[in-house]
């Protein structure tokens, strides 16, 4: 049983990761530093539009925390590189 003071929440966890950092590192590292700058900027700058908490860094990815699901799941489906009109997604592999 739980006591009176015990509180429950869940949370939704992701980890994200850059497809290819690895072999890009070893082709160009000045080029990949520079590239894992921007990616840490635009998602730290993105986390608290979706609600999302910055847990840890690992090399090229992020472990985040959401209060739901849904919050988890918006991000990735919205923007996540920074232009001139504002943020958008790219999908591109560094392989």
């Amino acid at each position: 049983m739980t006591g009176a003071t015990d509180q429950r929440r869940l949370t939704a966890i992701m980890f994200t990761d850059m497809v290819g950092f690895s072999a890009l590192s070893q082709r160009d590292e000045k080029r990949a530093l520079l590239i894992l700058e921007e990616q840490r900027a635009v998602v730290r700058a993105t986390l608290p539009v979706y609600g999302g908490h910055e847990i840890k860094t690992a090399g090229d990815g992020f472990l985040i925390s959401f209060a739901s699901a849904l919050e988890a799941v918006r991000l990735p489906s919205n923007p996540l590189s920074p232009s001139a009109t504002g943020p958008r997604r790219t999908n591109q592999s560094f392989a």
